[in-house]
């Protein structure tokens, strides 16, 4: 089991751990666990509405001003709900009013902040020493593939397993035979349905590094890997911001810019008169420049969390 320690296992979370474009929002720290829901700002909420989408600017004199339009935006929750409730108020939407669209708003927000389009937790857990983790580590692997009753239980002997706890003798004399053997059998049956369950998924586990440490990971029939946990000292590192981190687009993937506009000038003359029109255009950009979702960005926050976790000394029992 993990250990109880005096210091919280949070205070491995430095100040300003998190990237500009992450947000934390909500944490359960007991003990020695930690769990962290994280969300992604989107970056489109910081974009001048009126260069997004293409057509005159309102502003401009004589409407000689024309905005391209941003090709490669993916919306954000604020423009959907904005949009459902204008189409509830001219009575596109059967059933539903402002109010109504008002109160769902609140809903999903008391949930999931609509600044974000992306959300996900980190959690991390710490054991007496790194051998305990490594057996937590092994633990993961071991219930996908083989099933719940041959996980070997972290902090116990070698090769102890919880088939091993139903036929220890001493625990059978603390509990009703009758309740026992129903018990067993329920255990018996949930864990030859992970097993049967993770064999029809035709995913593969394998063990390997993640960022320099010991990890296991499930892969896909397309050869696609995800990072089920990874033990750092005596700490494992799990959730699903790092499952999810490695089949993030790159930051070098191409977007143009939300910010960042160039003006193009065109000057045409008709029947003697000079007409001069102008173009704002958004500049070519990348994924970690504009701020959106990538995997970089999503390794950097466990390159911060692992450092810190390198820093604490532990004892060195493997």
């Amino acid at each position: 089991m993990p250990a109880k320690q005096e210091e919280k296992v949070g205070s491995i979370l430095p100040l300003g751990w998190l990237p500009k474009t992450w947000e934390e929002y909500s944490k359960t720290e007991g003990g020695s666990q930690i769990a962290v829901m994280l969300g992604h700002i989107n970056p489109e909420n910081k974009a001048d509405p009126k260069l997004l989408n293409p057509g005159v600017l309102p502003e401009s004199p004589g409407g000689n001003v024309y905005a391209a339009g941003v090709r490669t935006t993916k919306g954000t929750m604020s423009k959907f709900f904005e949009t459902m409730s204008e189409s509830a108020a001219t009575g596109f939407m059967r059933g539903w009013t402002p109010e109504k669209v008002q109160d769902l708003r609140k809903q999903f927000n008391a949930v999931t902040p609509e600044r974000f389009d992306y959300t996900a937790n980190v959690t991390v857990v710490r054991y007496p020493d790194r051998k305990t983790a490594l057996q937590a580590l092994e633990s993961q692997y071991v219930t996908l593939s083989q099933g719940l009753l041959e996980a070997p239980i972290p902090g116990m002997p070698e090769g102890y397993s919880l088939k091993d706890v139903f036929k220890d003798e001493r625990v059978k004399s603390y509990v009703n035979p009758a309740d026992f053997e129903k018990i067993t059998k329920e255990i018996e049956k949930a864990s030859a349905q992970m097993k049967e369950s993770f064999a029809k998924s035709g995913m593969n586990l394998e063990k390997a590094k993640f960022l320099g440490e010991d990890a296991v990971y499930m892969k896909d029939q397309s050869g696609k890997k995800y990072c089920q946990a990874v033990a750092v000292k005596n700490y494992i590192v799990s959730g699903s911001l790092l499952y999810s981190a490695g089949a993030f687009p790159p930051g070098s993937t191409f977007c143009q810019s939300l910010t960042r506009f160039k003006t193009k000038t065109y000057v045409e003359k008709v029947e003697g008169k000079t007409y001069t029109r102008k173009e704002m255009v958004p500049e070519d950009s990348v994924y970690a420049k504009d701020g959106y979702l990538n995997r970089e960005e999503a390794e950097g926050i466990f390159s911060s969390i692992f450092s810190s976790i390198n820093k604490i000394k532990v004892s060195s029992k493997k």
